[in-house]
């Protein structure tokens, strides 16, 4: 069996931290029909106006989010053509040394199950701590260890998301679980919008990481891959969405 899966940073946060919000957001729901994948995993969806808006555009999904009244909690939506038998939302372990806009952001890792054709399949989305301040790569390393802990418990596991982590340290984690060959960069100095609103002061002295978004499997099946590709057109965020072909 294989699943199509779409995953990205969509770079929505409250105005004017981030800029084109509503325009990008309607340039992915278009690219999303166009794509019609099985999953579709997101971060940084933070306001519920937009959470909203992803219902409304693509009303074949079922959407799952961990929503407050406030604001979209974590930042996390989950989109499944297939209905979720039962879905989850783990906060990320406290750490000291947290900042206080990612304290109030209140990250973390969602998991749903959905069954595709019987076949019965986990999807965990999450978002790990950004910082490019090396001495707080330990709380980075720390919540990836919480989202593998639930990612090696179950079989098969699709897994995607932004891990904020670079590609060696990121392979210290996933082992012998199923990527492509290939890293793709999705987090680049060509992008318009990797230096506008607050990512003028978030990237003043360059890109820290042009690898921070990842698909993976956790599978045993000897026949299970993972092919992914860059969506660099049309521009829907400061992240280039990535879309994988997952065979199970």
């Amino acid at each position: 069996m294989k699943l199509k899966v779409l995953s990205a940073n969509l770079w929505l946060l409250p105005p004017p931290t981030s800029f084109d919000n509503n325009k990008r957001l309607e340039r992915f729901i278009r690219l999303a029909k166009k794509i019609d994948a099985d999953i579709i995993s997101l971060q940084e969806v933070w306001l519920n106006e937009y959470v909203a808006k992803l219902k409304k555009g693509l009303s074949k999904y079922f959407v799952v989010s961990p929503r407050s009244i406030i604001f979209n909690k974590s930042g996390l939506v989950t989109l499944s053509k297939a209905k979720p038998v039962s879905w989850k939302y783990h906060a990320h372990k406290p750490v000291s040394g947290i900042g206080l806009l990612e304290k109030f952001a209140d990250k973390g890792f969602l998991e749903i199950k959905v069954s595709f054709s019987g076949h019965e399949v986990i999807a965990v989305n999450t978002h790990i701590y950004q910082s490019q301040d090396e001495h707080q790569q330990k709380i980075k390393l720390e919540q990836t260890k919480g989202v593998m802990a639930c990612v090696n418990k179950h079989n098969p596991t699709i897994v995607s998301g932004d891990f904020n982590l670079k590609p060696p340290d990121f392979l210290k984690f996933i082992g012998d679980m199923i990527r492509d060959k290939d890293f793709v960069r999705t987090y680049l100095a060509e992008n318009k919008y990797t230096f506008q609103a607050f990512n003028q002061i978030l990237n003043w002295s360059g890109i820290y990481n042009d690898t921070p978004d990842y698909v993976f499997l956790n599978s045993k099946s000897k026949t299970a891959k993972v092919k992914s590709e860059v969506i660099s057109k049309p521009l829907v965020s400061d992240h280039y969405p990535i879309l994988s072909e997952i065979t199970l």
